[in-house]
């Protein structure tokens, strides 16, 4: 498969004319799982074989039930299954889809915003004006892949006085990723 050009990027559909485009890119081929990924699914080994566990006490107690009447005790081991399926969903199911989420992302750095454009069933683009900034964080490999994550800190109320949209969001798995990180610093004014 070859490399993408500058020109071959959805993402370019949504710089706005009086920007200046400052890099583009996309994660590597070889997109890896981040660390609360990772944690997630050993969280979600130990959760299945819990369940497993627990599942297989509430058979050897149904059974001990008298076989000619109904009692709740029957079915009790049904139960567990939601809990085993939640750990196979984080073992097996929730990788697939970040590493899929992953592959159809594009992030572009403009001289006035962060642009982050997952296009999947649906499309989605998520806009950042540097000034909006903070908690820059840094991470990199031996090979320069890596992340640049930062926390949003606008505040947005909905009309029932919720809040939303302030979190941490990310460029992950970048090649170059300490060139990016120099042209995001300078963009916030770093030295």
């Amino acid at each position: 498969m070859e490399e993408l050009n500058e020109y071959q990027y959805k993402i370019k559909d949504y710089i706005l004319s009086d920007e200046e485009l400052l890099w583009i890119g996309r994660p590597t081929k070889e997109i890896k799982l981040l660390p609360a990924e990772k944690f997630n699914r050993i969280f979600g080994i130990f959760w299945s074989v819990f369940s497993v566990f627990w599942i297989s006490i509430a058979i050897f107690g149904a059974s001990m039930a008298p076989k000619n009447e109904f009692s709740m005790i029957k079915i009790f081991p049904l139960f567990g299954l939601p809990f085993l399926f939640v750990g196979l969903y984080l073992v097996f199911i929730a990788p697939i889809k970040a590493k899929s989420k992953r592959k159809n992302t594009e992030y572009a750095l403009t001289n006035k915003r962060i642009l982050i454009l997952y296009s999947g069933k649906t499309v989605t683009l998520q806009a950042f004006k540097y000034s909006d900034i903070q908690n820059v964080n840094f991470a990199s490999d031996a090979s320069d892949v890596g992340c640049v994550t930062f926390m949003n800190n606008t505040v947005l109320y909905t009309m029932n006085g919720s809040r939303v949209h302030r979190g941490y969001y990310g460029l992950y798995n970048i090649p170059n990723v300490k060139r990016v990180y120099k042209i995001f610093a300078e963009q916030l004014g770093e030295k």
